[in-house]
């Protein structure tokens, strides 16, 4: 019997581990770039623009207990999806294999014109 479960980064610790106890599939949305890749980023932007990249996070952007669980769904995820190369890039360097990542980009078919909902 198949049982996949999709977590968005930053809500499916939990959600991870029960599925993880029933043999499910865990896919790992993440749309922004890993922690890890993020400070580095803003560590870089900040030394060059003092004050200027840091001022709109929120406080616990990086604060140790989110960082962990971030840290802990990735680990617990089974496989991860990606719209980016810049986001694959940041997990292959924090040590990611890259078998386990997948980009699929954000998009639609530009081809087809578009018609609103009625």
């Amino acid at each position: 019997r198949d049982r996949l479960v999709i977590g968005r980064e930053d809500c499916c610790l939990r959600t991870f581990r029960a599925a993880g106890r029933v043999g499910a599939t865990r896919l790992y949305d993440l749309p922004i770039p890993y922690h890890v890749s993020f400070r580095r980023a803003m560590q870089t932007e900040e030394a060059a623009y003092p004050g200027v990249s840091t001022q709109d996070l929120p406080a616990d952007t990086f604060a140790a207990d989110r960082v962990a669980r971030k840290t802990a769904e990735l680990a617990a995820a089974s496989h991860v999806m990606v719209a980016s190369d810049y986001v694959r890039r940041g997990l292959l360097e924090a040590g990611v294999p890259a078998d386990r990542v997948t980009r699929i980009p954000y998009g639609c078919d530009a081809g087809r014109p578009y018609r609103p909902h009625a």
